[in-house]
């Protein structure tokens, strides 16, 4: 499991927890600002979930390179990842899924989770997601990806995409 946005480790923690059902299973949290990540490392030793989860200080484009050579060597045929959380810059959505795509990340059965994609606002992964093989096609090789030409992203990947409504509970006490 991967996310991208780790901030200070609220949701490496709680997804860390419900992993120690399984004992192969890994979490790595990818969050650009080193102090953050510091911060959440701290919070990750002190739940007592540094066997269960990682936090990797860099883009998440250099990250997610990093990460793919390294589990490639550890767990021999790894190909894609099961779940990625994604929540962090809402204007990186589209290239570092671009990124994972490219780096063969996402395959079928990869469940992707991405928070405020309507709220605060990031359209253009939601019409990436939910286009036609054609219409990445020629988004892909139209727009240059910030993360270098070599991720051009996977045109022929269809998303099987369902939107989850924000529901916001308010409770007033007194």
């Amino acid at each position: 499991m991967v996310e991208l946005g780790g901030y200070l480790g609220y949701s490496a923690i709680l997804f860390g927890k419900e992993l120690l059902q399984n004992p192969a299973a890994h979490f790595y949290s990818l969050e650009v600002n080193s102090t953050f990540a510091g911060m959440a490392s701290k919070l990750i030793d002190l739940t007592g979930l540094s066997h269960k989860v990682t936090i990797l200080a860099s883009s998440a484009s250099e990250s997610l390179i990093t990460l793919q050579k390294t589990l490639q060597k550890e767990i021999p045929g790894l190909h894609a990842f099961d779940f990625v959380f994604i929540d962090h810059w809402k204007d990186l959505y589209v290239p570092d899924l671009r990124v994972m795509e490219s780096l063969n990340l996402i395959a079928p059965g990869t469940v992707l989770v991405s928070d405020n994609i309507y709220n605060l606002g990031a359209p253009k992964y939601v019409e990436y997601i939910q286009g036609a093989p054609d219409s990445k096609r020629e988004h892909n090789a139209k727009v240059r990806n910030v993360n270098g030409h070599d991720f051009v992203g996977r045109w022929d990947i269809v998303y099987d995409s369902k939107t989850v409504p924000n529901v916001f509970i308010f409770v007033w006490g007194g």
